[in-house]
């Protein structure tokens, strides 16, 4: 415990480090994805909810981390589909990061020398025999990187002799020394155009150069090399995998929808063994939703593939009929046929990267798969599930609530249906498409029908297996919501099977590896969000406050400046202008003025002011003049003494 009485907060990376530790002194190897998963998927028993919800204390941490310890040495199916999934997943970002690194590392290297052609002074001397070399060197450089293959272990290979003439020579055809002085005029934009124009027209040479057998040396085949065969054959042993897997669910759904209408002769199978039944079932639908995900990329890249293929072969043949044995050929005919060869090789290739990873995702389900025994269902409870004596009543008719158009609120379960619903096969059908009704009451995962309806409730669209189950839903779907919730807590497994990442955001697996459920793996950038606040707009002002926009408004003020230019303003004083105020206090005193000198000297002759009186117009009073003179020396040196 903290000095204090206060209680340690351990994190999940502090658990993570401590139960990989344990788990290899005890003699077990275990990644830190799948410790981290296991740990952020132990429930509390005194709240019913994960562990990593809250903030954890020491003594949670302990419990945490021997649960785990429990759990990671266990066979069980709830362990096995843990593992699997941490380990399908953690394979499939790698893969995506190293395909990632690698085209970052290619665009890296093509930047460092388009950097180097763009740096070359724009106003270069053209009779400059070297530097117009050296610039083109650069630019041969260039097309040596990027004119060769786009990924794998052939791009990694230096380039040869053999490949190097075959891009000179294609170099000077396309783009000879001498259009360097129209090439140096162009601005950065313009030359990064056509550098990249140049580059796609070059490696459509080499790759018609390989057509006939007089090129292309370091360029995969796209028929040959692009792994298609090997694609072909693993997605022969998917299909195969599938229709197994497929025939097992539902052997196991079959014993468990069944279990409960056995006769009194047949011994009913006892709890443990339906349980484990459950855990089996789920252990195979992810798996079988592994190898159904990797077979619809396959079969869409081979798809693909084939089409580009196809195309390529066809514009082959068609440049292969424009050229001819002809020696030269018009560039406007030419060009754009190897641009076109140029991108539907790169097509290809990105088509055999995607088919690489796929196979080797299945490699890694085939290893998981060796590695653990088969899941197989109970001979005896199988073999009383199909036996004819076992009578499964069928559901009585129900009335299937009226289809909805998709405008009605979320808050309020409506029916979806193709008829009342334009894009009813767009619609992103949640929970992978299980029934959720039968989760929720049985903890069996069975496949909805859609052909009944979709149901839309809280932004989330659902089917179901029978027409009981939807209705039944439709009367109180907020309850099931927190059925298949319970469910989780109880099986973690459903959390990434069923794809509720976003209801349980610190126990997702998903979390977890993309580094927001509270957890950063080892070599994962760390990221944070942050935010920065600047001008929306920023643009000069350039408002006039004396612009006038009216024009009549600008007509009443030059006729107003027009019209008092021509008058002339008088001002006189009279005796009501100046009754409450003195005279002498409408004049501006004199403003004193003075220089520093070392001597103090100066005169100050008298001032003489005229003094008028009567003026305020009494009758006795006339008015007088009377001359002051004010004496200011003598008033200055009395005032000297005094101080």
């Amino acid at each position: 415990f903290a000095p204090g009485g206060a209680a340690m907060l351990i994190g999940l990376t502090a658990i993570t480090k401590e139960l990989v530790l344990a788990c290899r002194q005890l003699g077990l190897t275990v990644s830190e994805t799948l410790a981290a998963f296991v740990a952020c998927t132990v429930v509390n028993p005194q709240t019913g909810t994960f562990f990593v919800d809250k903030q954890l204390e020491e003594q949670d941490a302990r419990q945490v981390v021997e649960e785990s310890i429990k759990r990671l040495f266990s066979d069980s199916a709830p362990t096995l589909t843990l593992r699997l999934q941490a380990s399908y997943d953690h394979s499939f970002l790698e893969l995506e990061k190293t395909q990632q690194k690698a085209a970052q590392t290619r665009e890296e290297q093509e930047g460092r020398v388009l950097a180097q052609i763009l740096q070359a002074p724009a106003k270069q001397d053209p009779a400059d025999f070297d530097s117009m070399t050296a610039l083109y060197r650069k630019i041969f450089q260039l097309l040596l990187v990027k004119c060769r293959a786009p990924a794998g272990p052939a791009a990694q290979e230096k380039p040869g002799p053999a490949m190097e003439r075959e891009v000179a020579a294609a170099l000077e055809s396309v783009f000879p020394r001498v259009g360097l002085r129209a090439f140096m005029n162009l601005t950065d934009a313009e030359k990064t155009t056509q550098l990249s124009e140049l580059c796609s027209i070059v490696l459509g040479i080499r790759l018609f150069n390989q057509h006939l057998d007089k090129g292309g040396v370091g360029l995969p085949h796209i028929k040959r090399d692009m792994g298609v065969k090997a694609a072909e054959n693993t997605l022969k042993v998917v299909d195969a995998e599938i229709d197994t897997l497929t025939d097992v669910c539902k052997q196991y759904v079959e014993v468990l929808l069944t279990v409960q209408h056995f006769k009194d002769p047949t011994p009913k199978p006892k709890l443990s063994e339906l349980e484990l039944c459950k855990q089996e079932l789920f252990l195979c639908r992810q798996y079988l939703s592994y190898l159904l995900s990797v077979q619809d990329d396959m079969r869409t890249a081979l798809s693909r593939m084939s089409d580009i293929q196809e195309q390529y072969e066809h514009d082959l043949e068609h440049l292969q009929a424009l050229v001819g044995h002809k020696t030269s050929v018009p560039k406007d005919q030419v060009y754009p046929k190897f641009d076109v060869l140029t991108k539907l090789y790169t097509a290809a290739f990105n088509e055999s990267i995607l088919l690489g990873q796929r196979c080797k995702l299945v490699k890694i389900l085939q290893d998981f798969k060796k590695g653990n025994a088969d899941p197989r269902v109970d001979a005896r409870l199988l073999r009383d599930a199909i036996n004819s004596k076992v009578h499964v009543p069928a559901d009585d008719a129900v009335q299937l609530p009226p289809a909805g158009s998709g405008s009605e609120p979320d808050d309020r379960a409506t029916r979806l249906t193709q008829e009342s619903f334009s894009e009813f096969l767009q619609l992103p059908v949640d929970f992978q498409g299980f029934c959720i009704f039968t989760l929720a009451t049985q903890q069996i995962l069975v496949p909805g029908n859609p052909s009944l309806g979709v149901v839309k409730y809280q932004g989330r669209h659902c089917v179901f297996l029978t027409e009981k189950a939807l209705v039944e839903f439709c009367s109180g779907p907020e309850k099931y919501y927190v059925f298949v919730r319970e469910a989780c807590y109880k099986h973690p497994e459903l959390i990434h099977l069923l794809r509720l990442h976003e209801d349980f955001p610190k126990s997702s697996l998903l979390g977890i590896l993309q580094g927001t459920a509270g957890y950063v793996l080892a070599g994962q950038a760390e990221c944070t969000d942050g935010q920065t606040q600047t001008p929306m707009h920023i643009v000069e002002n350039h408002i006039d406050p004396n612009y006038e926009w009216n024009e009549w408004r600008m007509r009443q003020d030059a006729l107003h400046s027009a019209d008092i230019k021509q008058k002339k303003t008088d001002s006189t004083q009279t005796v009501q202008s100046s009754m409450r105020r003195e005279n002498e206090s409408q004049v501006y005193l004199p403003k004193e003025a003075g220089t520093n000198t070392t001597v103090d000297s100066g005169t100050n002759p008298p001032r003489l002011t005229n003094y008028m009186t009567g003026l305020r117009g009494e009758v006795h009073n006339q008015l007088k003049v009377v001359q002051l003179q004010f004496d200011l020396t003598s008033a200055h040196a009395q005032k000297s003494k005094r101080g």
